[in-house]
């Protein structure tokens, strides 16, 4: 158990050589998940190896990789249109509590408004994500996921108008 007084030391974009670390992350952190199907290591390296990674960030505490975040590409009616998906989003369970999670979010978002897109979509706990401004939005779910659980965050004054669909990655799971 990492002491509760250590703090995250960096957090920054991934790198090929933490690849494995970060995977180890996904596994440790979904464990316990009870809708995870042991497949985020699948989706991950799918984004990876199938250029679908936009962003891509690690948080470090003491040279060890703690913490995992992807953003990818969305296509509205079949094309990319400056739409992004926030995940997988993972934190070692010894890290979780601690601020790792809203610091990767909050790191990739002000990169993704940075660059101009229009917004971002996430698949998680609206207590966590409607913090940073992730709106329920039903009648925007990709066809086959938990509308209870789907979020839009629009960088400006626009939602996607259309069918939302996810990099073909996230089909592994």
């Amino acid at each position: 158990m990492v002491e509760p007084d250590l703090a995250v030391t960096e957090i920054r974009e991934e790198r090929e050589a933490d690849r494995a670390a970060a995977n180890a992350v996904l596994v440790r952190a979904f464990a316990s998940v009870r809708h995870s199907r042991g497949r985020e290591t699948i989706l991950a390296d799918g984004l990876r190896d199938g250029g679908g990674v936009t962003l891509g960030f690690v948080a470090v505490a003491e040279s060890a990789v703690v913490g995992s975040l992807l953003v990818s590409p969305v296509t509205v009616n079949g094309a990319l249109s400056g739409w992004h998906a926030l995940g997988p989003v993972a934190v070692d369970p010894d890290w979780q509590g601690r601020g790792v999670g809203s610091d990767l979010v909050r790191e990739a978002l002000a990169r993704l408004k940075a660059t101009g897109a229009e917004g971002c979509i996430v698949l998680g706990a609206r207590a966590f994500y409607g913090r940073f401004g992730f709106l329920h939005a039903p009648e925007l779910v990709p066809v086959g996921l938990p509308a209870s659980a789907f979020m839009v965050l629009p960088f400006r004054d626009r939602w996607p108008e259309g069918r939302l669909a996810y990099h073909p990655a996230f089909d592994a799971i």
